[in-house]
């Protein structure tokens, strides 16, 4: 269930960047807003690497939680006093979710540029006329 969450989630954010782009296209966004863009879905895929695979919290002192936002593995502190240890539990298939970071980041990163080109666009150029 969790994963077709990740799907859902993937197809919401990916259909809301072909929003952003067919806008830009339908009103001639110049180069600039092209290079920022790109530079925020690449900048969202380096994070997504970093978030999925490296990074790395804890919320509490007894919980570890390997990826974010979705997780591919989480570490529980537990035993009896002075044998505890790490239990782990990882994901059915932990690439796979640590992967889906990187393509929930970068799409998600790149969600604002289309709004502010929105607004960009509404705002008057110069004070023609007063």
């Amino acid at each position: 269930m969790g994963i077709l969450m990740i799907f859902a989630l993937v197809a919401a954010l990916a259909f809301i960047n072909v929003l952003i782009v067919r806008l830009f296209q339908r009103r001639g966004a110049g180069r600039g807003w092209w290079t920022t863009l790109i530079i925020t879905w690449i900048t969202g895929a380096a994070l997504g690497i970093y978030s999925g695979f490296v990074f790395e919290y804890r919320p509490t002192p007894s919980l570890r939680v390997f990826g974010a936002p979705i997780p591919a593995a989480v570490f529980h502190w537990e035993g009896p006093p002075g044998k505890e240890e790490w239990v782990d539990f990882v994901t059915p298939a932990p690439h796979l979710f640590a992967m889906s970071n990187v393509v929930i980041l970068g799409l998600f990163t790149a969600c604002p540029v289309g709004p502010l080109f929105w607004l960009w666009r509404r705002a008057p150029v110069g004070s023609e006329g007063t």
